[in-house]
């Protein structure tokens, strides 16, 4: 009674555990606390969750700890879109540990809902030279250079999308707008029946290429 989330440890486990990666070692309590919050978080008890990760913090002994708790509650702050809030969690990660790819990444998708492109394009670029072999990181960073009329640059990161371990297949999509604003219609094609089989239409393409043309800085 009270302890639902032993039921689903499982799928908790493979949910969280890159997160948890050296986290609460030694301490079972602190652990079993992280795993109630995370389940409070994947029932969409926000407040719960948050209020046990606030609580959990202090008494965190270790960088790993930190992050684990650091990173939930970042996310917990996107789901109830305090964005500015969130990138403080992500930038705490990054203080004790720079290096932390997911942290960038994070930031990198964050910083452009604030209007802050250009910074989140630093740490996109960030993240893939930490993690040159994660799909998404790439993805990430070409969706974020199409937006900013990179279209070259957007190409090559979403072909290098392509050479990852199971690329997202809306990576087609991306692609069919990127060579279609450089004009390249034989690429453009390659990629027009896979992007047509994620879902969307003809018109949603089409559109999205009509709203790149007109918002071209020179346009």
């Amino acid at each position: 009674m009270g302890f639902g989330w032993l039921g689903g440890r499982a799928r908790l486990e493979q949910t969280y555990a890159v997160l948890l990666k050296d986290a609460f070692e030694g301490d079972a309590a602190g652990r079993a606390e992280f795993w109630r919050a995370a389940d409070d978080t994947e029932r969409g008890n926000i407040q719960s969750a948050m209020r046990r990760l606030e609580k959990l913090l202090p008494r965190c002994a270790d960088v790993p700890s930190r992050r684990a708790v650091r990173m939930l509650m970042a996310r917990l702050c996107e789901k109830v879109n305090l964005v500015q809030s969130a990138i403080i969690h992500y930038f705490a990660v990054l203080s004790a540990e720079p290096d932390y790819a997911e942290a960038r990444r994070s930031i990198g998708i964050l910083y452009p809902m604030v209007g802050q492109e250009e910074e989140g394009l630093l740490h996109l670029q960030r993240a893939v030279a930490l993690e040159p072999d994660n799909a998404m990181g790439h993805y990430n960073l070409a969706s974020l250079q199409l937006m900013l009329g990179a279209y070259a640059e957007a190409a090559e990161s979403g072909e290098r999308v392509l050479t990852c371990f199971a690329p997202p297949e809306q990576v087609h999509v991306l692609l069919y707008l990127v060579y279609a604003m450089l004009g390249q219609e034989d690429k453009r094609e390659s990629h027009r029946v896979l992007a047509l089989r994620t879902g969307v239409s003809e018109s949603q393409l089409q559109a999205t290429i009509q709203k790149l043309r007109a918002n071209q800085p020179n346009s």
